[in-house]
């Protein structure tokens, strides 16, 4: 008997391990056990329930992991500081903002509007004082830019400017007729020549220069009786007939007219007319006190 009992173990020891293996595989097939390969963790017992979908989804994303797209970080340029307005931007705001303060008092004539113009006016002024006082302080100190030392501004000083300038005026003068000649234009019809003649005969036995007096309508004036009269030459050379009174000066070199003055002038700037075109170059003419 006790045979037989050792022998059904061993029997039973033997077909135990095969069915045990194949009730392992039918579960697995159902879905119930879900070892760590399906994705659902094994401690979860064998009648866990997973999802054959869910189960190979987990499976697919666990085996191809998608690989993160990294994009290459570009070098970015340095954001620009807000630059600082210019001189010229700051002077246009100051202007911008006293012509709007100016134009709130005019439009609200209230005391308050009227104090914020008066004040801030007052403080441009303040600013503008002081500039012509360093202006004048750099000047003083730097004479290559002091204009006084060329045309002087004090009484004195203009005074003895003057009387340079007409003693440079009379040596131009007293030589003009070795060059030039001087012709007066004119028509016995024009009021402003009529005016003009007798003055200019004045500045002429002055500086005891001769004057040609040329006469276009054919009719002489009572200061020129040795006038000639025009032909068309006038016309002729460019010069308009209609506008007189005309003096010229004649280059005996060029045999050219060169006009000096249209109209009524006065004999201390048709000196001085004279004494510019034939003695200084463009650019010192205006250096006048």
């Amino acid at each position: 008997m006790s045979r037989l009992l050792a022998g059904l173990f061993l029997l039973v020891n033997c077909l135990i391990p095969p069915l045990a293996g194949a009730q392992q595989a039918s579960v697995e097939q159902s879905g119930y056990f879900a070892p760590e390969r399906s994705g659902c963790a094994n401690d979860n017992g064998w009648h866990f329930y997973c999802d054959p979908k869910k189960q190979a989804k987990q499976s697919s994303q666990k085996k191809a992991p998608a690989t993160p797209t990294t994009i290459p970080a570009s070098p970015s340029a340095p954001e620009a500081l807000p630059s600082l307005p210019t001189a010229r931007e700051q002077l246009d705001s100051v202007g911008k903002q006293l012509e709007e303060l100016k134009a709130r008092a005019i439009l609200e004539p209230t005391e308050a509007n009227i104090h914020a113009y008066a004040s801030y006016q007052e403080q441009q002024l303040s600013l503008a004082h002081s500039f012509a006082d360093q202006w004048r302080r750099v000047l003083w100190r730097n004479p290559e830019l002091d204009y006084n030392l060329v045309a002087p501004q004090g009484t004195q000083g203009k005074r003895a400017w003057v009387d340079q300038r007409r003693q440079a005026q009379r040596l131009t003068l007293a030589r003009l007729q070795d060059r030039y000649g001087v012709f007066f234009f004119y028509t016995t019809s024009c009021v402003y020549c009529t005016v003009y003649s007798p003055a200019l005969k004045r500045w002429a036995i002055q500086n005891n220069i001769t004057v040609q007096g040329v006469s276009l309508d054919g009719y002489f004036l009572p200061e020129w009786p040795n006038s000639i009269t025009d032909y068309g030459q006038f016309l002729s050379l460019g010069f308009d007939k209609g506008i007189v009174p005309a003096t010229m000066l004649f280059d005996s070199e060029t045999n050219s007219l060169i006009p000096i003055a249209y109209g009524i002038i006065g004999t201390d700037e048709l000196s001085d007319r004279i004494y510019r075109y034939l003695e200084l170059s463009v650019g010192e003419t205006y250096a006048t006190p």
